[in-house]
């Protein structure tokens, strides 16, 4: 998740404060066919297919470019064909949606490369970051309890016994059915939780947290 978001962030200024001097450097690799690529496959807004972000508590850069690889072709096919639909890039995203086990291998690649380049220097900053953010959470939980550890994650969260109300999800009621409630913590993930779209997949809440320039270096 932390690749997807660091994505959208990269095409975007509203977070400039923090990621202003990151997002500058990264433009001098902005001709690199393996950014333009992953851009064209997780645009700013919208829908981004739910493949490129697997579950990988505690896991490596490998450990996810390996469950990306195992993806099924179907599956592929369906989340890139999704995201050609409603993109400006649809004339590049279709052809690549049609040749799924192609483009699997491609953007194990291009994430391989936007990795070394533009995350893993400052990685360890940013982990540092998350394992902070995690210890406050646990001490919320320990004694606030659930509700106020769920609604400690942004100012639009709000615990309404047996109901999580997420500013911005309004429309959209995702049902847990007994399969608990992940929450993930992103050092790029900018003011607003999000979450993963998949509705098979296990329910996915990621928050915002707390930033600082420094971690990502200055120019």
């Amino acid at each position: 998740m932390g690749v997807l978001l660091s994505l959208h962030t990269a095409q975007s200024s509203y977070a400039d404060p923090v990621f202003g001097s990151w997002r500058r450097r990264l433009r001098t690799t902005g001709g690199s066919p393996h950014l333009r690529l992953l851009l064209d496959v997780a645009p700013a807004y919208g829908y981004s297919p739910d493949f490129v972000t697997p579950e990988v508590a505690g896991g490596t850069i490998d450990d996810a470019l390996d469950l990306v690889g195992a993806t099924q072709v179907e599956r592929a096919h369906r989340e890139l064909s999704a995201v050609a639909t409603r993109s400006p890039a649809r004339m590049r995203l279709e052809p690549l949606a049609d040749r799924p086990r192609s483009a699997l291998a491609l953007l194990l690649d291009a994430v391989r490369a936007y990795w070394d380049a533009a995350l893993e220097p400052t990685w360890s900053a940013v982990q540092s970051r998350i394992g902070s953010d995690l210890e406050r959470r646990r001490h919320v939980l320990a004694t606030d309890g659930v509700g106020a550890l769920l609604e400690s994650v942004g100012p639009g969260v709000r615990w309404r016994a047996p109901v999580l109300e997420v500013d911005g999800f309004k429309d959209v009621d995702v049902h847990l059915d007994g399969r608990g409630l992940v929450l993930q913590p992103s050092y790029f993930c900018w003011h607003d939780p999000t979450k993963l779209r998949d509705p098979e997949g296990r329910p996915v809440l990621v928050y915002p947290v707390e930033h600082d320039a420094s971690v990502l270096g200055r120019v």
